[in-house]
Protein backbone atom coordinates (compact mmCIF):
# COMPACT_ATOMS: atom_id res chain seq x y z
CA UNK A 1 0.00 0.00 0.00
CA UNK A 2 1.19 3.48 -0.89
CA UNK A 3 1.38 5.64 2.21
CA UNK A 4 -1.78 7.77 2.09
CA UNK A 5 0.13 10.92 3.02
CA UNK A 6 2.00 10.79 -0.29
CA UNK A 7 0.41 11.24 -3.69
CA UNK A 8 1.24 9.00 -6.62
CA UNK A 9 2.87 12.03 -8.21
CA UNK A 10 5.19 12.58 -5.24
CA UNK A 11 6.19 8.92 -5.14
CA UNK A 12 6.90 8.96 -8.87
CA UNK A 13 9.26 11.91 -8.38
CA UNK A 14 11.07 10.16 -5.54
CA UNK A 15 11.36 6.95 -7.55
CA UNK A 16 12.82 8.73 -10.58
CA UNK A 17 15.18 10.66 -8.34
CA UNK A 18 16.42 7.43 -6.83
CA UNK A 19 16.90 5.86 -10.25
CA UNK A 20 19.15 8.76 -11.17
CA UNK A 21 21.32 7.92 -8.17
CA UNK A 22 21.84 4.33 -9.27
CA UNK A 23 20.86 3.42 -12.78
CA UNK A 24 22.27 -0.12 -12.40
CA UNK A 25 20.17 -0.70 -9.26
CA UNK A 26 16.71 0.27 -10.50
CA UNK A 27 14.01 0.67 -7.85
CA UNK A 28 11.14 -1.70 -8.59
CA UNK A 29 7.80 -2.54 -7.07
CA UNK A 30 5.30 -0.46 -5.14
CA UNK A 31 6.75 2.36 -3.07
CA UNK A 32 6.05 2.13 0.65
CA UNK A 33 6.92 4.75 3.22
CA UNK A 34 9.22 2.88 5.62
CA UNK A 35 9.82 5.54 8.25
CA UNK A 36 11.47 8.84 9.01
CA UNK A 37 13.18 10.89 11.67
CA UNK A 38 14.47 14.39 12.28
CA UNK A 39 17.00 14.21 9.44
CA UNK A 40 15.62 11.87 6.81
CA UNK A 41 12.97 9.57 5.48
CA UNK A 42 13.01 6.17 3.81
CA UNK A 43 10.97 4.45 1.11
CA UNK A 44 10.99 0.74 0.43
CA UNK A 45 10.99 -0.61 -3.12
CA UNK A 46 10.92 -4.43 -2.92
CA UNK A 47 14.30 -5.48 -1.47
CA UNK A 48 15.83 -1.99 -1.49
CA UNK A 49 15.47 1.23 0.47
CA UNK A 50 15.72 4.72 -0.95
CA UNK A 51 16.88 7.00 1.85
CA UNK A 52 16.56 10.78 1.52
CA UNK A 53 18.49 12.58 4.26
CA UNK A 54 20.23 15.83 5.10
CA UNK A 55 22.77 14.03 7.31
CA UNK A 56 26.08 14.25 5.46
CA UNK A 57 27.75 11.91 7.96
CA UNK A 58 25.35 9.11 7.03
CA UNK A 59 25.96 9.72 3.33
CA UNK A 60 29.73 9.69 3.81
CA UNK A 61 29.58 6.52 5.92
CA UNK A 62 27.50 4.71 3.30
CA UNK A 63 29.81 5.89 0.51
CA UNK A 64 32.71 4.16 2.26
CA UNK A 65 30.76 0.88 2.35
CA UNK A 66 29.84 0.62 -1.34
CA UNK A 67 31.17 -2.68 -2.65
CA UNK A 68 32.10 -3.90 0.84
CA UNK A 69 30.10 -6.63 2.58
CA UNK A 70 29.82 -7.55 6.25
CA UNK A 71 27.44 -10.17 7.72
CA UNK A 72 26.09 -7.70 10.29
CA UNK A 73 25.83 -4.46 8.28
CA UNK A 74 23.41 -3.55 5.51
CA UNK A 75 24.63 -3.36 1.91
CA UNK A 76 24.96 0.09 0.37
CA UNK A 77 24.59 0.34 -3.40
CA UNK A 78 24.66 4.03 -4.32
CA UNK A 79 25.16 7.40 -2.64
CA UNK A 80 24.72 10.82 -4.23
CA UNK A 81 23.82 14.38 -3.35
CA UNK A 82 21.37 16.74 -5.03
CA UNK A 83 21.84 20.26 -6.17
CA UNK A 84 20.65 22.65 -3.41
CA UNK A 85 16.90 22.57 -2.87
CA UNK A 86 14.73 25.31 -1.38
CA UNK A 87 13.90 24.01 2.09
CA UNK A 88 12.07 27.12 3.26
CA UNK A 89 13.02 30.11 5.39
CA UNK A 90 15.06 31.45 2.43
CA UNK A 91 17.52 28.59 2.83
CA UNK A 92 18.86 26.11 0.31
CA UNK A 93 20.67 22.88 1.11
CA UNK A 94 21.59 19.63 -0.63
CA UNK A 95 19.94 16.38 0.25
CA UNK A 96 21.67 13.02 0.09
CA UNK A 97 20.25 9.97 -1.63
CA UNK A 98 21.21 6.49 -0.51
CA UNK A 99 20.07 3.24 -2.11
CA UNK A 100 20.61 0.44 0.36
CA UNK A 101 19.56 -3.08 1.28
CA UNK A 102 16.23 -3.65 3.01
CA UNK A 103 16.52 -5.71 6.19
CA UNK A 104 13.54 -7.11 8.14
CA UNK A 105 12.78 -5.94 11.69
CA UNK A 106 14.87 -7.16 14.63
CA UNK A 107 13.54 -9.26 17.49
CA UNK A 108 13.39 -8.37 21.18
CA UNK A 109 16.66 -10.10 22.07
CA UNK A 110 18.54 -8.33 19.29
CA UNK A 111 17.22 -4.96 20.44
CA UNK A 112 18.08 -5.76 24.06
CA UNK A 113 21.67 -6.59 23.12
CA UNK A 114 21.96 -3.35 21.16
CA UNK A 115 20.54 -1.36 24.08
CA UNK A 116 23.12 -2.97 26.38
CA UNK A 117 26.02 -1.99 24.10
CA UNK A 118 24.55 1.49 23.55
CA UNK A 119 25.04 2.27 27.24
CA UNK A 120 28.67 1.22 26.89
CA UNK A 121 29.59 3.38 23.89
CA UNK A 122 27.23 6.37 23.64
CA UNK A 123 29.20 9.42 24.73
CA UNK A 124 26.04 11.52 24.54
CA UNK A 125 25.01 9.94 27.84
CA UNK A 126 27.99 11.46 29.60
CA UNK A 127 29.96 8.22 29.82
CA UNK A 128 33.47 7.35 28.73
CA UNK A 129 32.99 4.88 25.84
CA UNK A 130 34.46 1.43 26.40
CA UNK A 131 37.11 1.18 23.68
CA UNK A 132 37.02 -2.61 23.62
CA UNK A 133 33.92 -2.47 21.37
CA UNK A 134 35.99 -0.79 18.65
CA UNK A 135 38.90 -3.21 18.91
CA UNK A 136 36.96 -6.48 19.04
CA UNK A 137 38.42 -9.76 17.83
CA UNK A 138 36.63 -12.77 16.28
CA UNK A 139 37.98 -15.07 19.02
CA UNK A 140 36.57 -13.04 21.92
CA UNK A 141 33.38 -15.08 22.30
CA UNK A 142 35.28 -18.36 22.63
CA UNK A 143 37.75 -16.65 24.98
CA UNK A 144 34.88 -15.61 27.23
CA UNK A 145 33.46 -19.14 27.27
CA UNK A 146 36.82 -20.57 28.34
CA UNK A 147 37.14 -17.93 31.08
CA UNK A 148 33.65 -18.72 32.34
CA UNK A 149 34.49 -22.44 32.46
CA UNK A 150 37.67 -21.59 34.37
CA UNK A 151 35.71 -19.54 36.89
CA UNK A 152 33.16 -22.31 37.50
CA UNK A 153 35.93 -24.87 37.92
CA UNK A 154 37.93 -22.71 40.32
CA UNK A 155 34.86 -21.71 42.34
CA UNK A 156 33.79 -25.35 42.66
CA UNK A 157 37.23 -26.30 43.98
CA UNK A 158 37.49 -23.22 46.19
CA UNK A 159 34.02 -21.86 47.14
CA UNK A 160 35.55 -18.99 49.13
CA UNK A 161 36.25 -17.37 45.75
CA UNK A 162 32.56 -16.43 45.61
CA UNK A 163 32.24 -15.24 49.20
CA UNK A 164 31.34 -11.50 49.13
CA UNK A 165 32.19 -9.08 51.93
CA UNK A 166 28.46 -8.76 52.54
CA UNK A 167 25.21 -9.36 50.69
CA UNK A 168 25.29 -5.82 49.27
CA UNK A 169 28.65 -6.21 47.52
CA UNK A 170 28.17 -5.10 43.92
CA UNK A 171 28.81 -7.29 40.93
CA UNK A 172 31.48 -4.83 39.77
CA UNK A 173 33.47 -5.33 42.96
CA UNK A 174 33.01 -9.10 42.80
CA UNK A 175 34.25 -9.17 39.20
CA UNK A 176 37.37 -7.22 40.15
CA UNK A 177 37.99 -9.58 43.08
CA UNK A 178 37.54 -12.68 40.90
CA UNK A 179 39.78 -11.26 38.15
CA UNK A 180 42.51 -10.56 40.70
CA UNK A 181 42.30 -14.05 42.22
CA UNK A 182 42.38 -15.73 38.81
CA UNK A 183 45.15 -13.40 37.63
CA UNK A 184 43.31 -12.20 34.55
CA UNK A 185 44.81 -9.30 32.64
CA UNK A 186 42.89 -6.01 32.65
CA UNK A 187 41.87 -6.58 29.02
CA UNK A 188 40.55 -10.07 29.75
CA UNK A 189 38.75 -8.85 32.86
CA UNK A 190 37.08 -6.12 30.78
CA UNK A 191 36.11 -8.66 28.12
CA UNK A 192 34.63 -11.03 30.70
CA UNK A 193 32.62 -8.21 32.28
CA UNK A 194 31.02 -7.19 28.96
CA UNK A 195 29.70 -10.68 28.30
CA UNK A 196 28.90 -11.72 31.87
CA UNK A 197 26.51 -8.85 32.58
CA UNK A 198 24.63 -8.83 29.28
CA UNK A 199 21.49 -10.65 30.45
CA UNK A 200 19.27 -9.66 33.40
CA UNK A 201 19.76 -10.92 36.96
CA UNK A 202 23.53 -11.13 36.84
CA UNK A 203 23.80 -9.22 40.11
CA UNK A 204 23.91 -12.13 42.57
CA UNK A 205 25.44 -14.75 40.27
CA UNK A 206 28.86 -14.23 41.85
CA UNK A 207 27.60 -14.61 45.42
CA UNK A 208 27.69 -18.40 45.35
CA UNK A 209 27.62 -21.53 43.21
CA UNK A 210 24.09 -22.66 44.01
CA UNK A 211 20.74 -20.92 43.63
CA UNK A 212 19.32 -19.06 46.61
CA UNK A 213 15.61 -19.47 47.39
CA UNK A 214 14.04 -16.39 48.93
CA UNK A 215 10.67 -16.48 50.66
CA UNK A 216 8.10 -13.78 50.17
CA UNK A 217 8.71 -10.79 52.43
CA UNK A 218 6.19 -8.03 51.69
CA UNK A 219 6.22 -5.29 50.64
CA UNK A 220 9.52 -5.52 48.69
CA UNK A 221 9.22 -9.20 47.76
CA UNK A 222 5.64 -10.25 47.21
CA UNK A 223 6.31 -13.87 46.21
CA UNK A 224 8.93 -16.56 46.59
CA UNK A 225 11.84 -16.03 44.19
CA UNK A 226 15.08 -17.70 43.20
CA UNK A 227 18.36 -15.87 42.78
CA UNK A 228 20.54 -17.77 40.33
CA UNK A 229 23.92 -18.92 41.53
CA UNK A 230 26.94 -19.14 39.25
CA UNK A 231 26.23 -22.63 37.92
CA UNK A 232 22.66 -21.89 36.80
CA UNK A 233 23.52 -18.42 35.55
CA UNK A 234 26.46 -19.72 33.50
CA UNK A 235 24.23 -22.32 31.82
CA UNK A 236 21.56 -19.72 31.05
CA UNK A 237 24.15 -17.28 29.73
CA UNK A 238 25.82 -19.78 27.42
CA UNK A 239 22.41 -20.84 26.05
CA UNK A 240 21.29 -17.26 25.44
CA UNK A 241 21.29 -15.45 22.11
CA UNK A 242 22.38 -12.21 23.76
CA UNK A 243 26.07 -13.11 23.97
CA UNK A 244 26.09 -14.00 20.26
CA UNK A 245 24.32 -10.74 19.38
CA UNK A 246 26.71 -8.73 21.57
CA UNK A 247 29.62 -10.39 19.77
CA UNK A 248 28.11 -9.56 16.36
CA UNK A 249 27.48 -5.92 17.30
CA UNK A 250 31.02 -5.48 18.60
CA UNK A 251 32.50 -7.06 15.47
CA UNK A 252 30.45 -4.74 13.26
CA UNK A 253 31.47 -1.63 15.27
CA UNK A 254 35.11 -2.68 14.95
CA UNK A 255 34.70 -3.27 11.21
CA UNK A 256 33.19 0.20 10.76
CA UNK A 257 36.01 1.70 12.81
CA UNK A 258 38.52 0.05 10.49
CA UNK A 259 36.77 1.70 7.54
CA UNK A 260 37.10 5.12 9.16
CA UNK A 261 33.52 5.20 10.52
CA UNK A 262 33.06 5.69 14.27
CA UNK A 263 29.46 4.67 14.99
CA UNK A 264 27.66 4.51 18.34
CA UNK A 265 23.97 5.23 17.70
CA UNK A 266 22.71 1.72 18.53
CA UNK A 267 19.10 2.70 19.09
CA UNK A 268 16.30 0.20 18.46
CA UNK A 269 15.47 1.76 15.08
CA UNK A 270 18.99 1.12 13.82
CA UNK A 271 18.97 -2.60 14.58
CA UNK A 272 17.55 -5.05 12.06
CA UNK A 273 17.84 -8.76 11.37
CA UNK A 274 20.20 -10.01 8.64
CA UNK A 275 19.97 -13.74 7.96
CA UNK A 276 19.04 -14.32 11.61
CA UNK A 277 21.92 -12.23 12.90
CA UNK A 278 22.29 -8.61 13.92
CA UNK A 279 22.04 -6.15 11.02
CA UNK A 280 23.09 -2.52 11.54
CA UNK A 281 21.41 0.18 9.45
CA UNK A 282 21.22 3.99 9.45
CA UNK A 283 24.77 5.13 10.13
CA UNK A 284 23.78 8.71 10.89
CA UNK A 285 25.66 10.76 13.49
CA UNK A 286 28.84 8.85 12.62
CA UNK A 287 32.26 10.44 12.87
CA UNK A 288 34.01 10.02 9.53
CA UNK A 289 37.70 9.98 8.70
CA UNK A 290 38.92 10.78 5.18
CA UNK A 291 35.65 11.82 3.56
CA UNK A 292 35.07 11.29 -0.16
CA UNK A 293 33.50 13.41 -2.89
CA UNK A 294 29.91 12.48 -3.62
CA UNK A 295 28.28 12.46 -7.05
CA UNK A 296 26.07 15.52 -7.51
CA UNK A 297 22.78 15.04 -9.34
CA UNK A 298 21.44 17.91 -11.41
CA UNK A 299 17.66 17.90 -11.13
CA UNK A 300 17.34 18.94 -14.77
CA UNK A 301 18.00 15.25 -15.56
CA UNK A 302 14.94 14.30 -13.56
CA UNK A 303 12.99 16.89 -15.51
CA UNK A 304 13.62 14.91 -18.71
CA UNK A 305 12.45 11.67 -17.10
CA UNK A 306 9.28 13.32 -15.87
CA UNK A 307 8.01 14.34 -19.30
CA UNK A 308 9.67 17.74 -19.42
CA UNK A 309 7.93 19.19 -16.40
CA UNK A 310 9.23 22.55 -15.31
CA UNK A 311 12.31 22.16 -13.06
CA UNK A 312 10.97 24.65 -10.52
CA UNK A 313 7.75 22.66 -10.21
CA UNK A 314 9.79 19.48 -9.82
CA UNK A 315 11.80 21.03 -7.01
CA UNK A 316 8.61 22.19 -5.32
CA UNK A 317 7.18 18.66 -5.40
CA UNK A 318 10.36 17.16 -3.91
CA UNK A 319 10.59 19.89 -1.29
CA UNK A 320 6.95 19.32 -0.34
CA UNK A 321 7.60 15.63 0.30
CA UNK A 322 10.72 16.35 2.32
CA UNK A 323 9.27 19.15 4.42
CA UNK A 324 6.17 17.08 5.20
CA UNK A 325 8.40 14.58 7.02
CA UNK A 326 11.41 16.63 8.13
CA UNK A 327 9.73 19.67 9.68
Amino acid sequence: MLDKKFTSRQIKIIREWGDLAGTWKQLTGTANYEGGGSRGLAFRFDDKILKVTNDISEAQACAKLIGISHPNIYETYTVAQTTPIDIGYDKKAPYYLIIEEYLPPSDEQQRAAAQYVLYKVDRRRGIIPNKIYYDWEPGFLNKFKSMLAELVQEATANPILLTPENEFTTMSKMLKFVAMKLRWSSQHANLFTQFFACIPSAGKALHGLEDTHLSAAPPWRKEDTVERGLITYAKDLLASKEIEYLHQIALSLTFLEQQGIHFYDLTAGNIRSKNGQIGLIDLGYSQIQNTTSLTTLDLTEAKRLLQNNDTDILKQHIAAVLKARLN
